[in-house]
């Protein structure tokens, strides 16, 4: 199961407030769009960085539907994002997640390489046999 670190003042947050009054939408909205983005880019952007994509993809990745210029501009001013695109101590809140992903893909690759030298070795025992097999 993937998951996200979510801070306990997120609601109480000056910063949840100001992008709630910049938007000007509930508190509660303000948070399912954050929480949405975030969630978003554990797929799309691991490493917090959503400049390779443009406004209307971020402004869709956090599920709103108006001005998409509005919602970076909002999300800027209210420092959950950067000037760069980027996502505010996003380290902080997914690096847990995306350190157990490389652990996780270096275990895998581990296991893959076992079981291929296994294989490999399975198969020399083979061919050994057979060379004996056919020689006598």
């Amino acid at each position: 199961m993937t998951w996200i670190k979510i801070d306990i003042d997120l609601i109480n947050h000056p910063k949840t407030k100001k992008l709630a009054r910049n938007l000007d939408i509930s508190i509660p909205a303000a948070i399912g769009h954050l929480i949405s983005i975030w969630t978003w880019s554990m797929k799309y952007a691991e490493d917090g960085n959503l400049g390779k994509y443009d406004q209307d993809q971020m402004a869709s990745a956090a599920i709103w539907v108006a001005d998409s210029t509005e919602f970076v501009s909002a999300m800027i001013d209210a420092n959950f994002l950067e000037n760069d695109f980027r996502l505010h101590d996003w380290q902080d809140f997914a690096g847990a997640l995306l350190e157990k992903r490389a652990a996780n893909a270096e275990r895998e690759r581990m296991r893959r390489a076992r079981l291929k030298e296994s294989e490999q070795h399975v198969d020399n025992t083979c061919d050994a046999r057979e060379e004996r097999v056919y020689k006598r």
